[in-house]
């Protein structure tokens, strides 16, 4: 795996959370609200450790 590809995980992971959102705004605002602060919790620590994976990879991949 490339740190593109990783990169890519977390442009898929943001497009989905986004068209959950959408999705709840459905039921109200304050659904939507909620879901997106849910998502982005969850999220946050995900895309901390894909970052550091990818920094890795990117040092590693420049023989360092």
């Amino acid at each position: 795996m490339t740190a593109e590809h990783l990169h890519l995980r977390v442009d898929i992971d943001l497009e989905l959370a986004a068209q959950l959102t959408v999705a709840a705004t459905a039921h109200g605002t304050s659904v939507a609200d909620e879901v997106s602060a849910a998502l982005a919790e969850w999220l946050r620590p995900r895309h901390e450790e894909i970052e550091h994976l990818a920094t890795v990879l990117e040092f590693e991949s420049r023989g360092a």
